[in-house]
């Protein structure tokens, strides 16, 4: 199964990013599925779930706010971009630890905190909203097709304290 960990987004918030763009512009990402990813994990074995779970309840963590910078191309992605944080930061970090700490096969790059809001994008790029979100809980998802259409399940839910 196809797993990540990420941060979601309020609903309001979402439908704000999502109204000020053309989907003439690319293909939008869905509202379900906007999100920020902390940590991907690529395809894993069903039973990682549970070692995820403890690595979850493991974590005390408090809620912290991000905050959005402007909207970039990133290859044949428009995304969005967020502020340096140390909440974020230090929180992608101890997961990022964790979880290879525990035989986690993952990516070592720097962390870039970004919102993906239109793939194959051909447009000009927008003046958006200044996005400001508390972080309340992080997020175990899987990424799946559903009746062709790509779908992020959230799995697991850790609330930050």
């Amino acid at each position: 199964m196809r797993l990540f960990i990420g941060i979601n987004f309020s609903q309001s918030n979402k439908e704000r990013l999502l109204a000020s763009l053309s989907p003439q512009d690319g293909r939008l990402t869905t509202l379900q599925n906007l999100h920020l990813t902390l940590e991907f994990l690529g395809d894993v074995p069903d039973s990682s779930v549970a070692c995820i779970k403890s690595i979850f309840e493991s974590i005390n963590w408090s809620r912290f706010e991000i905050l959005s910078t402007e909207a970039m191309r990133l290859n044949n992605l428009l995304v969005l971009e967020f502020h340096y944080c140390e909440g974020l930061a230090g929180l992608q970090a101890l997961l990022h630890d964790r979880l290879q700490q525990n035989g986690f096969v993952l990516e070592n790059r720097p962390y870039y905190p970004h919102l993906t809001l239109l793939r194959h994008f051909h447009g000009k790029i927008p003046s958006l909203s200044v996005i400001k979100e508390t972080v309340q809980a992080i997020y175990l998802y899987r990424s799946t097709r559903i009746k062709g259409q790509l779908t992020y399940q959230i799995l697991l839910t850790k609330s930050l304290s």
